[in-house]
């Protein structure tokens, strides 16, 4: 493995390692997901890599909640 090859590995366990801890799942079952695969969202929800479901304006109520004050999009 080159230098390269191996940074990157670095960066992908790296990552892996966040998901885990962040999204409080096992690091084998993120690294079984992780696979390059897409995953939709009702997968998503199911296998706990995201909260909830919603478009833009579900988006805005969530961090508004999350931060206790409404959300101002600046384009």
């Amino acid at each position: 493995m080159n230098l390269a090859q191996e940074v990157f590995k670095d960066m992908v366990n790296y990552t892996h390692s966040v998901v885990a801890e962040n999204r409080r799942l096992d690091i084998e079952k993120v690294r079984a997901l992780a696979d390059g695969s897409t995953v939709l969202g009702a997968m998503a929800l199911e296998q706990g890599l995201i909260d909830r479901l919603g478009d833009w304006y579900d988006v805005k109520d969530y961090l508004g909640e999350l931060i206790g004050s409404p959300i101002e999009v600046c384009w």
